[in-house]
């Protein structure tokens, strides 16, 4: 787990994202994906301290070559449009299958899209017929071994909420 101090020193960042977006979900998320290290690199090619995979970035940053919307993602100022740009996709996204009670079940369905990837693995994952409740979803993608990436991915979810609620209070 990161070291709180690496997280915490990015928190008026977090909060200055958006006034939509909530200061845990940013905090959790840097904590989880990147330890709060801006020039992180994952083995996957996500970069910086939201790890914004290459798609997402090629999707966000069309004109760019390819180093050049990695050292965006890696400089935090600049990734911080991006993942406000990020979040309200996934936010957008992540009603197709969830009916959300609150706000906080809303945010962590966005992150577990940005954990999954397409829709249309999550379709696959969750055997999609339609919009369900934030429990039926977790238990649907907690069905599949616990190694799975839609298992990890509902696991990751909690984990960010509650680092970023723990770390929000700091």
């Amino acid at each position: 787990m990161a070291d709180d101090a690496k997280v915490l020193r990015w928190r008026d960042l977090a909060a200055s994202i958006s006034d939509k977006i909530p200061t845990w979900l940013s905090l959790g998320h840097i904590a989880v994906e990147s330890g709060g290290n801006p020039r992180d690199e994952s083995v996957y090619g996500e970069s910086g301290l939201w790890e914004i995979h290459p798609g997402t970035l090629a999707d966000l940053l069309p004109q760019m070559a390819e180093d050049q919307r990695k050292e965006t993602a890696k400089d935090p100022k600049k990734a911080m449009s991006l993942a406000k740009a990020m979040y309200a996709n996934l936010l957008k996204r992540g009603r197709k299958f969830v009916v959300a009670a609150n706000d906080e079940e809303a945010w962590l369905t966005a992150y577990i899209m940005f954990a999954i990837g397409s829709d249309r693995t999550i379709e696959k994952g969750t055997g999609y017929t339609g919009p369900v409740s934030f429990n039926e979803f977790l238990e649907r993608l907690g069905r599949h071994s616990p190694s799975s990436k839609f298992a990890k991915a509902a696991e990751n979810a909690l984990r960010v909420l509650a680092i970023g609620k723990r770390l929000s209070k700091v």
